[in-house]
């Protein structure tokens, strides 16, 4: 069955009519084992660029300097289970940088890179340290300092392949950590993009079997064909979440090209400069509905998918012109069919308010400015009806502006 059989996506609907219908939730399928003690957890993935405080899975301290036993707080924090890169990290309510690395003078292994701003007497006392998930040994700095933990030891072979994770150290020290650091890290994962694969009609080295050629994307439509294909895990080969058996030839490349390079075109923007149209990020857990994630990633580039003939068939950015009429005479005669085109008044909306992941605010769900029209109110009898939508996997502020827009033409 799989996601094919659970997307079910009403053509005729405005795009805000789509993001208003009450979405399905259910269990998926999917798990993943500690990269430190085995607890079974619903695997994680991130899609495009997200943020996400991860799982704390060990927890442990050294040294001893004066007065201050157990001087080093170190947190392992798993992210992910599929490879991603770093984009920024956040501590304590704020985006911070991270020093170049150095030679930590304490030990010969280094616990990564210092934070800026978290000194005291010029030693730096909190360090991150980053593995992407393609790691293929485990870390140094662990076992070094734990491998003979009487409770709980880091063993060489605690490696966390397939898993991006953190190491958080801070040093204890009166004046500079009064708590345990709060640690939220900005993901970009790596997914498979069609357009870069030469033995798939696009261009490139990339290869749907070998997860080692991907690269980062934040397009909406790459990361809808990554699930409809189904994610796996790049190890076992295992199947973690979202479709199955949905290749090339259910999925038109010329259809699917065009919607990938319709998100990708570059619009300016009203202070100079440029983006791409439409992009989308969200950190998914493998017990949620594949096709709730899909209507989000569609609902980031005001997409629409159908299925057609056995061919799945998706189109991204506002409507164009119509291109296409009917009369009574293409109608079946004897199946029944019923289609409203004209909605009733509560379902028309003259005004469209949004929410969105604010990256500047930590992530936090923040409300974007209300786009109203002053020509489809009057229509409307200045009876005021307002549209609130929810844009999860947008976390950009100028795209949910463009997307309130389109959407409220399209209604």
């Amino acid at each position: 069955t799989g996601i094919a059989a659970q997307l079910i996506v009403g053509a005729s609907l405005s795009a805000i009519s789509r993001a208003l219908a009450p979405s399905v939730r259910a269990a998926g399928g999917g798990t993943r084992v500690s990269l430190s003690f085995g607890e079974d957890v619903p695997a994680s993935l991130i899609l495009g660029r997200c943020a996400t405080a991860g799982d704390l899975v060990y927890a442990n301290a050294w040294g001893n300097e004066g007065d201050t036993p157990n001087e080093y707080l170190v947190q392992v924090i798993e992210l992910a289970d599929l490879p991603a890169a770093l984009s920024r990290v956040w501590i304590n309510g704020e985006y911070v940088n991270l020093k170049p690395l150095a030679d930590f003078s304490h030990s010969a292994y280094s616990p990564g890179r210092a934070v800026e701003g978290y000194e005291i007497d010029g030693e730096d006392r909190l360090f991150v340290k980053f593995h992407d998930g393609t790691q293929t040994a485990a870390d140094s700095y662990l076992p070094a300092k734990f491998g003979d933990d009487p409770d709980r030891p880091w063993l060489p072979d605690m490696i966390g392949r397939g898993v991006p994770y953190v190491i958080v150290t801070a040093g204890q020290r009166r004046g500079i950590h009064r708590q345990r650091p709060q640690v939220v890290v900005e993901l970009i994962g790596s997914h498979y993009d069609r357009r870069r694969d030469s033995s798939a009609g696009g261009s490139g080295a990339q290869r749907w079997g070998d997860p080692a050629t991907w690269r980062p994307s934040e397009n909406p439509i790459v990361l809808l064909d990554n699930i409809l294909r189904g994610i796996r895990d790049p190890l076992t080969g295992t199947h973690i979440w979202g479709g199955q058996d949905i290749g090339n030839n259910a999925m038109p490349a010329s259809v699917w090209f065009a919607a990938m390079n319709e998100c990708d075109r570059m619009v300016e923007l009203a202070g100079g400069g440029e983006e791409p149209q439409y992009r989308a990020g969200c950190e998914v857990r493998a017990d949620q509905e594949p096709a709730a994630v899909a209507e989000m990633l569609l609902m980031a580039c005001q997409g629409l998918i159908a299925n057609v003939a056995g061919q799945w068939h998706v189109r991204a950015g506002a409507p164009g012109p119509s291109v296409f009429s009917f009369t009574d005479d293409d109608l079946i005669v004897g199946t029944p069919d019923d289609f409203r085109p004209f909605p009733g008044l509560n379902d028309a909306y003259n005004s469209v308010a949004a929410s969105y992941p604010e990256p500047e605010d930590g992530w936090k769900s923040k409300p974007a400015p209300l786009r109203a029209s002053a020509l489809f109110l009057a229509e409307d009898g200045d009876r005021t009806n307002t549209a609130d939508l929810r844009f999860d996997a947008v976390p950009w502020r100028r795209q949910v502006q463009r997307l309130q827009k389109s959407a409220l033409r399209d209604g």
